[in-house]
């Protein structure tokens, strides 16, 4: 089985449970912290992801972790059966595919936009209002700086994209006049 498709199936495990007992944004927010911890400390995340330490030390990070982060007793549980059955590595993916059953529960489209320079907050809000418009549901925008398309911006949301940099019109233009439609 593919580790997305593992990483599914724990991330709507989780969110079953979450749904069932109230507790989705704890879960959220407790699944947050073990991903952006593992993360930062990749040490321990191959620790925690390697077959030869032992379960024991496993169970003891886990358990620090869980003093310091106070997570909620169920989360608990779902974080020691993923080092039980040695599903820590999917951490990240079952974050992100968490987060996806969140925003289709709480009717969010999640937003990537690339522009050559920062967009004022103002523009940033008319953005944010004009996507919301084409998706039918709240947008959270995510802005990234990226000099290299020059001019414009590039929108990313769900499996559509919309380029409008100068970058993807000059290079449409190289293209015509290489195949000689442009003279």
């Amino acid at each position: 089985m593919t580790n997305i498709v593992l990483a599914k199936r724990y991330a709507r495990a989780l969110f079953s449970i979450g749904k069932e007992t109230g507790e989705l944004k704890d879960f959220f927010n407790d699944l947050s912290s073990v991903n952006k911890f593992l993360l930062e400390n990749p040490e321990i995340n191959i620790a925690l992801s390697s077959p030869i330490f032992p379960l024991a030390e496993k169970k003891n990070i886990v358990s620090q972790m869980d003093n310091a982060f106070g997570f909620k007793p169920s989360f608990s549980v779902f974080l020691g059966l993923l080092i039980e059955r040695g599903r820590v590595g999917l951490m990240d993916q079952i974050f992100n595919t968490f987060q996806e059953f969140m925003d289709d529960e709480m009717g969010i489209v999640r937003a990537r936009v690339k522009s050559a320079v920062t967009l004022s907050g103002e523009l940033d809000a008319n953005l944010s209002d004009v996507l919301s418009k084409i998706a039918g549901k709240k947008v959270e925008v995510e802005l990234q700086e990226d000099p290299s398309i020059i001019a414009g911006m590039v929108v990313s949301m769900g499996d559509k994209v919309w380029d409008g940099s100068l970058r993807n019109q000059l290079d449409n233009i190289r293209q015509s006049l290489m195949r000689g439609e442009i003279r």
